[in-house]
């Protein structure tokens, strides 16, 4: 394969890379790709791939808020990998189980694949147009934390009598995402819940017998001029551990499962975020940035206090309980 000029194969007008992949039983010298043919149709990548009378199929799971990426408009989409691929495409009924499967079948273990490869594309590539649905987070809403906001939301509207109040994150919402994710059945929802679980053995290591805590104090905005801001958040540390490494370990096991909706990155940004621009945009129909440098010169070193780091949440994100936080889907206690 010419590595400077790649196969390219084009999906409901989106074009992918097709990259070369290595299977001992398929591939032994590296040579092939992902899409070209193998000799030996008996011989597949896919543990779930099964012979039939007829040929070949395959069953996987595809959540059903996706299932419109691979049927196209009025089936176009579906019809066009049917038709090159020489393969049929099942797929369950909205109105049947969320656990049921979409099932390929066709005349070779090549053509089957093929189709799979296919679906897999426009699967991750419709993802990318979906919201996150949920997000991993600590909360930062402790009584003394929320005291602390409020009497810093009065001093700044007071400083500031131009601001709008509306830019002020909920008290009672205070936190600190850790990763985004797009959980979009129950299937997924209890994939999250199980890595969650998974989670608490691998930081479990760095706690130790006296309960540690996370201090809010100091504020920083995300980008760099503080006259156009559109998020002003505060400073997360601590003295009694290793918060950063934590969060880390976190991000990246959400991210290798495939259900972070982050773009990949090696560290989380440690941060709560105080006011925001986006709490306007649907008030004023678009985001707006607004002027930090008041703000920022009297209160820079503003401190909130302190909490007990004592979870971990999968919190749903555009929900609201009684106690005024976000509906927690799944937690770990530490």
């Amino acid at each position: 394969m010419d590595v400077m000029r790649p196969k390219l194969i084009n999906l409901d007008g989106v074009q992918f890379r097709v990259n070369p992949f290595f299977h001992p039983a398929i591939n032994p010298s590296g040579e092939e790709t992902a899409f070209s043919s193998y000799n030996n149709d008996e011989e597949f990548a896919d543990p779930n791939l099964v012979e039939t009378v007829d040929g070949f199929q395959l069953a996987f799971h595809v959540p059903q808020a996706l299932y419109k990426f691979i049927i196209g408009k009025k089936g176009e989409t579906k019809r066009r990998i049917e038709q090159e691929t020489g393969t049929r495409l099942s797929l369950p009924p909205n109105s049947r189980e969320e656990d049921s499967d979409v099932v390929i079948n066709g005349g070779t273990a090549r053509a089957v694949l093929l189709a799979k490869s296919k679906i897999d594309l426009l699967v991750a590539n419709g993802r990318q147009r979906l919201e996150f649905t949920h997000f991993i987070s600590i909360p930062f809403n402790a009584n003394a934390i929320i005291d602390s906001f409020e009497k810093f939301k009065k001093l700044v509207i007071a400083g500031n009598p131009c601001l709008n109040p509306g830019l002020f994150q909920t008290p009672s919402k205070l936190h600190l995402t850790l990763c985004t994710l797009q959980l979009l059945d129950g299937s997924e929802m209890k994939r999250a819940e199980e890595i969650l679980e998974e989670v608490k053995l691998d930081i479990q290591p760095h706690f130790s017998e006296i309960r540690p805590k996370l201090s809010l104090n100091g504020l920083e905005y995300m980008n760099d001029d503080p006259s156009a801001v559109d998020v002003l958040y505060g400073k997360i540390a601590s003295e009694d551990i290793d918060i950063q490494s934590i969060a880390d370990i976190i991000l990246e096991r959400f991210y290798q499962s495939g259900l972070s909706h982050d773009v990949k990155t090696s560290r989380v940004k440690l941060h709560v975020t105080l006011l925001n621009s986006l709490f306007l945009s649907d008030e004023q129909h678009s985001r707006q940035t607004f002027d930090a440098r008041n703000i920022f010169k009297n209160f820079k070193d503003f401190h909130f206090g302190k909490i007990d780091f004592n979870c971990v949440q999968l919190s749903q994100r555009h929900s609201t309980t009684n106690a005024g936080y976000y509906r927690v889907a799944a937690h770990i206690d530490l």
